[in-house]
C-alpha cells in the first residue's frame, strides 16, 4: 500500500508543473507580445487577409537616396534593425539625441544581433556623431538627401518641413523598430525619454524571444 501511495506522489509531483505549464500557455495572455505593424494592402488600399490573419508588410531592404544621388540598400533581415534620421539643423537638441542613440548602441553587447541605422541630411553632424559611436558596424550612419526621392521613409520617420520650407521641424520625428524577418514592430518618439525607455526594452522582448523561438 505504502508502495503505490509513494507512487501516486511521485507522479502527482510531476504531473503538476506540466499542468501549470499547459494552463499558462493555453488560457493565459502574454504581455510581452509585441504587435506587428504596417498591414500589407492591395491595390485598392484594402488590408489583405489570410485566413483570420492580417498579413503584415515584410521588407527585405529599405533603398535611400544618398546626397550625391546614388542609389543606397540597406539590407533588412537577421538584425534587430532600429532606424531614425537627425536633421542638419536640429542645433542643441542633437546632442541630446545623440546621447540617446548611443545608449541605444551599447544595448548591442547585451543584444549582439542589434543594429543602429541614423540617417541625416548633414555632413557636419555625421562628424559629430563620431565622437558618440556612429559610423561604427553597430551603428551605421548615412547621408541623405530629403529631396531626391526618400519621401515614403520621411513620411513614416514623421519628417516634414516647416512652412517656409527652409528648415526641417524634427519636433515630431521618430525611431521605428524592425524584427529580424523585417516586419515593423513599434515607433517611438526620440525626444522623449520614457519612449526610449519603451523601446530599449521592446529590443531585448525581441531578443529573448528570438532566444527562446524553438525551446
Amino acid at each position: 500500500m505504502k508502495k503505490y501511495t509513494k507512487a501516486g506522489l511521485l507522479i502527482l509531483t510531476l504531473a503538476i508543473p506540466a499542468l501549470i505549464f499547459i494552463f499558462l500557455k493555453g488560457f493565459t495572455t502574454n504581455h510581452f507580445e509585441l504587435p506587428y505593424l504596417n498591414p500589407a494592402r492591395d491595390t485598392l488600399g484594402k488590408v489583405i487577409m489570410k485566413g483570420n490573419d492580417t498579413v503584415f508588410t515584410r521588407r527585405k531592404e529599405i533603398v535611400l537616396v544618398n546626397a550625391d544621388s546614388s542609389l543606397n540598400r540597406i539590407e533588412l533581415g537577421g538584425s534587430i534593425t532600429v532606424i531614425g534620421f537627425l536633421p542638419a539643423n536640429c542645433n542643441d537638441r542633437c546632442v541630446r539625441y545623440l546621447e540617446y542613440l548611443s545608449r541605444i548602441a551599447k544595448l548591442n553587447s547585451a543584444v549582439p544581433n542589434l543594429r543602429l541605422v541614423t540617417l541625416t541630411d548633414g555632413l557636419e553632424l555625421k562628424t559629430i556623431g563620431q565622437s558618440y559611436g556612429m559610423g561604427s558596424n553597430t551603428w551605421q550612419a548615412h547621408l541623405i538627401s530629403l529631396e531626391k526621392g526618400n519621401n515614403a521613409l520621411a513620411s513614416e520617420l514623421n519628417i516634414y518641413k516647416s512652412a517656409d520650407g527652409s528648415k526641417t521641424n524634427f519636433s515630431f520625428s521618430r525611431l521605428f523598430l524592425i524584427d529580424t524577418e523585417g516586419y515593423t514592430r513599434g515607433y517611438f518618439d526620440l525626444s522623449d525619454t520614457e519612449e526610449l525607455d519603451r523601446l530599449l526594452a521592446e529590443i531585448r522582448i525581441l531578443d529573448y524571444q528570438l532566444k527562446h523561438r524553438n525551446i
